[in-house]
């Protein structure tokens, strides 16, 4: 009989630890996330790029609010729709944040504006784009772009079809294309795109729902991005990388309760904008971060 009870207990403790992770629509709720970033560029290059010191430290920080809605689509799959609200940014060159008119790239003017994206197992979240004509940001309109790219690496990791258990690990891939309408004709592309190792870490219960930690490995495989501010133009950087993200994920919605990330960008190729060629031996790292909590569901 205590044979039996253990066996009992350890096939309940083996049944825990399996998790089937679903994407809803949220039963017409709404999830309220708050996100915290920053992007980190640092070169010994500043003499060759027109930076006003020998060594480039520049850091462009910020947190926004999103009010996040799901429907169901046609084909079955989800779509999300989020409202940005108290978005704030600033920058800092040397350690000294800069006024609006030395950085005036700031994301409240995406205040009250929306962007969709979908959502699958395979992809996670992805196709993120503006609900709104980009050149409503009068001469900013690359901050529409800036937001994509620290928001769809924090929207939801790809994810397992089937069920897995705790230790069991699966793959994904994601990409990010968009223009960069700063360079007009040319038809420069900012572009970013990484391959996703995820390992299940823990499962728990809460409120009828399976919680599950997740750690992801990130192997970035083509970055081309770009920093501007007033004072320094616009940089291209270009290059490589790997990065770490940790979920966890709400696994019966399909729903991020909180994550984070840093993804490094090593050495990247730096280029002044108008500039054929690229400076020679950058010693460079780029770092982009973000922190992403929920809030409210409701």
């Amino acid at each position: 009989m205590t044979r039996l009870i253990a066996m009992l207990i350890l096939a309940a403790n083996v049944m825990a630890q399996e998790v089937n992770f679903s994407v809803t629509d949220l039963d017409g709720k709404t999830a309220e996330h708050e996100f915290v970033f920053s992007t980190y560029l640092t070169s010994d290059r500043g003499e060759q790029l027109a930076y006003p010191g020998g060594e480039i430290d520049i850091e462009i920080q910020g947190t926004w609010r999103s009010h996040q809605t799901r429907t169901k689509s046609d084909s079955g799959g989800v779509v999300a729709n989020a409202v940005i609200k108290d978005g704030e940014s600033w920058a800092k060159m040397a350690g000294s944040k800069l006024t609006f008119e030395q950085y005036p790239f700031t994301i409240e003017q995406l205040n009250d504006k929306s962007y969709s994206w979908k959502l699958d197992h395979a992809k996670g979240g992805h196709e993120i784009e503006a609900d709104f004509r980009p050149w409503r940001i009068k001469e900013r309109t690359d901050i529409v772009n800036d937001m994509v790219m620290i928001w769809q690496p924090a929207l939801l990791p790809p994810l397992p079809e089937g069920p897995v258990n705790v230790g069991d690990t699966w793959t994904g891939e994601s990409t990010v294309e968009l223009p960069f309408y700063k360079l007009g004709a040319r038809k420069k592309k900012f572009r970013f795109d990484y391959k996703s190792t995820l390992t299940l870490k823990s499962v728990k219960e809460k409120k009828g729902s399976k919680i599950a930690q997740i750690e992801e490995k990130r192997e970035i495989t083509a970055y081309y991005g770009w920093i501007e501010t007033v004072n320094f133009s616009v940089l291209l950087v270009e290059g490589t990388g790997s990065g770490l993200a940790n979920w966890e994920i709400d696994a019966t919605r399909g729903l991020v309760n909180k994550a984070d990330y840093i993804m490094t960008v090593n050495r990247p190729i730096l280029q002044r904008y108008g500039h054929s060629h690229a400076v020679p031996d950058a010693n460079s790292n780029l770092n982009l971060l973000c922190q992403i909590k929920l809030k409210k569901l409701k």
